[in-house]
């Protein structure tokens, strides 16, 4: 008899929920390879894992390097959202992110930060990809940062693999507010979730239904630590290769794809509370956003039936 099973877990250092509508059987058999999967890319595009295929890339010294078909992948996304966005969504800010304290996993994080040089940006931000080899090369002064984007890319294909393998026909995958709900039924009754004012979180939450969907969270306030120089975040702006100082604090962009979300609301959060909503709807007209502002302000775009 179908129910609905939840199953929560720990990858990409970041917590993950996975719900599905479907028998006890197909559950027991399919969450420990949800699991897997989250574990494998965790493995594979890590960077504060030594052994990971990603710090194997970065640590190549301009060689090219034969890379897995998910490696090749996600990295020639990230070259298609750099695009799409004019460089304000950027894989090579690792260097500006270690170089503002942001050095090991997060949860590590235990005494003030001391910072090192600001690094500007690679003379070129061109990555060498020959997709017919399956080789990327990174040239002197490039190191790539993937986390963001994968998190998007991982939830998005496990969706796609459990409706077409498993049948599943009602579920919910969220790695850390990166998340994809979808119903094969309008009969039934949609999905709810909720977007908190991060200034205030008791008070002005979004409820938002969905039958099916994407949504992503981007947010200066959730990954910030103290350094020598003052308050950092995780949020680089590769035009100062500094944390972004734009006044969108959070930004939540609902969608249909996963990734394209977790992108956008990224670039929107960097680019402010001006110049952010003229490119989400001039790139994504048919997205939906809930943004913040440092000064409790609160900016609604898109649909407003989607927003309850």
């Amino acid at each position: 008899m179908s129910n609905y099973w939840l199953s929560e877990f720990r990858a990409l250092n970041t917590d993950i929920k996975a719900c599905f509508y479907c028998t006890e059987y197909q559950f027991t058999k399919l969450i420990p390879e949800v699991q897997d999967w989250f574990d494998h890319v965790e493995n594979k595009f890590s960077r504060f894992l030594p052994n990971s295929e990603l710090t194997s890339l970065n640590g190549s010294n301009g060689k090219p390097v034969l890379v897995s078909a998910a490696m090749l992948e996600v990295i020639e996304l990230a070259e298609y959202y750099k695009k799409k966005t004019n460089g304000i969504f950027n894989p090579l800010i690792l260097q500006a992110l270690e170089s503002a304290g942001y050095d090991r996993s997060y949860e590590l994080f235990k005494h003030d930060c001391q910072l090192t040089k600001t690094p500007s940006m690679p003379e070129s931000e061109h990555i060498s990809i020959d997709s017919s080899m399956k080789t990327i090369r990174l040239w002197p002064g490039q190191k790539l940062d993937l986390g963001g984007i994968v998190k998007g890319w991982s939830v998005d294909r496990i969706s796609v693999w459990l409706k077409d393998k498993w049948h599943i026909n009602r579920g919910m995958i969220n790695a850390g507010g990166d998340l994809i709900v979808w119903s094969d039924s309008s009969d039934i009754e949609p999905w709810k979730i909720e977007i908190r004012n991060p200034l205030n979180p008791k008070q002005g939450t979004e409820r938002l239904t969905l039958y099916r969907g994407a949504i992503a969270t981007s947010s200066v306030l959730g990954r910030q630590w103290k350094t020598s120089t003052g308050q950092m975040h995780h949020l680089i702006d590769p035009r100062t290769m500094l944390p972004s100082q734009s006044d969108i604090v959070q930004c939540t962009v609902i969608g249909s794809n996963t990734t394209d979300c977790e992108i956008a609301a990224k670039v929107v959060c960097i680019l402010g509370s001006v110049e952010g909503p003229k490119w989400l709807m001039d790139q994504y007209p048919e997205v939906q956003s809930i943004c913040y502002t440092s000064a409790g302000d609160k900016q609604l775009m898109g649909n407003p039936c989607l927003l309850k």
